[in-house]
């Protein structure tokens, strides 16, 4: 603003009742005839409307809507920043592909509804065996993947994977079904 005599920018205000939202302000200066500043302009406009859109589409494009999880997409986003971590750290990387056995059964025999709450505790049940820094995904029906990252053994990979395996043979209440 020096500068030019404008400034424009997104920034976090307060309404009165502690509210917070986001806008959108421009500042533009007024000089005199002697190029000093007079006053300043500032018009805001609240755009808390539009980055709550914004983010809507962004988690949209990027997460499984049932489960919560990274779709296909962001898990090719991810995936490919964890090979690059690996090479640069030269600490092994894995790459599990998880496949639900019968899930059309269930699906066909006991409706999507209950389709649905398999796949969501199936997504909780894998992601309570990876640690906070790896990537569980749901890249499609009843496919997941899981991005184990910066590994210090590969044995841990078969301590995981296995974790991930008991977890998944446990019985899945869904309703008053088994």
């Amino acid at each position: 603003i020096l500068t030019t005599g404008k400034w424009q920018g997104e920034i976090w205000n307060t309404k009165k009742n502690s509210e917070e939202y986001v806008e959108r302000l421009l500042i533009d200066t007024v000089f005199n005839s002697q190029n000093e500043v007079l006053y300043r302009i500032g018009m805001f406009t609240d755009i808390t409307a539009k980055k709550q859109a914004e983010e809507k589409v962004w988690l949209q494009a990027n997460f499984d809507q049932l489960t919560g999880l990274p779709n296909r997409h962001m898990f090719s986003d991810r995936l490919n920043q964890d090979i690059k971590l690996s090479k640069r750290s030269t600490k092994p990387l894995a790459l599990l592909f998880i496949d639900l056995d019968h899930f059309k059964e269930v699906n066909d025999s006991l409706g999507h509804e209950m389709g649905d709450l398999l796949l969501t505790d199936a997504a909780q049940r894998i992601h309570r065996c990876i640690r906070s820094s790896d990537t569980v995904a749901r890249i499609g029906g009843d496919e997941f993947t899981v991005v184990l990252a910066e590994l210090e053994s590969t044995q841990d990979v078969e301590r995981i994977a296995q974790a991930i395996i008991e977890n998944l043979v446990r019985v899945f209440n869904l309703g008053v079904e088994e």
